[in-house]
């Protein structure tokens, strides 16, 4: 099982019902199952005609993504596992669209969040009459505990690249790099950011996105090779799709922002050495970076 897929499946584990009830005494099971949020279903309510749901893991206290999960009543799911992996595509199995399906035909309320910092699920129904809703990640009910295990597990399914948007090389940009060595720890996340408009350059290094810790200036030759580098590069054109590749490998993220949206890609253990260019020319001002 791959990294991604293990802290995919550790969440799914958290967030639905765990063992099987029948595996073991009520006494036992009563005294270590969350308390669940009550259900109200509206009876007389009309189904409602849903186009999109958006699931979302997140902390409690900071708001930050864990993971999310974009449904498309048509089928296609966007996964985003976490911003500085690139987000990739699967197909919703039958059995998650119909789970959506008697959700918004016989919508639940909310409970309230946690009081701690535990992670919260919050799913938003795009539909004829939207519907949103918050619970606590361990203590989802049926039938959203269901499809918010259903929608993890697609991690595990074939997973396609997202589309990227055209980019004619003008006009302001952004470039993000994660990099993350793994091997038996973690190493720390570092993200390095170009910012074209500003001509800078700024340098983290920190697992939890802490704050830069430094910024140089770029030269306006120092702008246009990158620029040059990365519009040759043509980012959307790789297809690869980060899957951790086992115990021991490393990510890299390269991310460009434009006016036409964002193109990342996640590569294992190495960028590819036709990005080499992109990296070239970004060397000179991240040796400029204090030591």
């Amino acid at each position: 099982m791959t990294r991604n897929a293990l802290a995919a499946a550790l969440l799914v584990a958290a967030c639905s019902k765990g063992r099987s009830p029948a595996a073991e005494p009520p006494a036992t099971r009563d005294a270590a199952a969350p308390p669940q949020p009550v259900p109200t279903v509206d009876a007389a309510a009309p189904p409602r005609a849903w186009r999109a749901l958006r699931i979302e893991v997140a902390d409690a206290a900071t708001g930050a993504l864990f993971q999310a999960f974009d449904v498309d009543a048509a089928g296609p799911v966007r996964l985003t596992l976490r911003p500085h992996i690139a987000p990739s595509e699967a197909v919703a199995p039958a059995a998650l669209l119909a789970q959506i399906d008697a959700w918004a035909a016989s919508p639940i309320s909310a409970a309230p969040p946690p009081a701690d910092a535990s992670p919260v699920a919050r799913f938003t129904l795009d539909a004829d009459r939207p519907l949103a809703a918050t619970y606590p990640a361990a203590s989802v009910p049926p039938p959203l505990g269901d499809v918010l295990a259903q929608a993890g597990a697609l991690i595990n399914a074939p997973r396609v690249a997202v589309r990227c948007p055209a980019w004619d090389g003008a006009g302001a940009f952004t470039v993000d790099v994660w990099t993350q060595d793994y091997g038996v720890a973690a190493g720390p996340l570092a993200h390095t950011r170009v910012d074209g408009q500003a001509g800078t350059l700024a340098f983290t290094a920190d697992a939890a996105g802490g704050a830069t810790t430094a910024t140089v200036a770029l030269t306006a030759g120092e702008l246009d090779t990158l620029r040059a580098a990365l519009h040759a590069a043509e980012l959307g054109h790789f297809t690869d799709v980060f899957g951790g590749a086992g115990e021991g490998s490393d990510l890299r993220t390269l991310a460009l922002t434009a006016a036409g949206g964002t193109c990342a890609r996640t590569f294992t253990n190495q960028f590819p050495p036709a990005l080499d260019p992109i990296a070239a020319a970004l060397a000179p001002a991240r040796a400029r970076l204090p030591k």
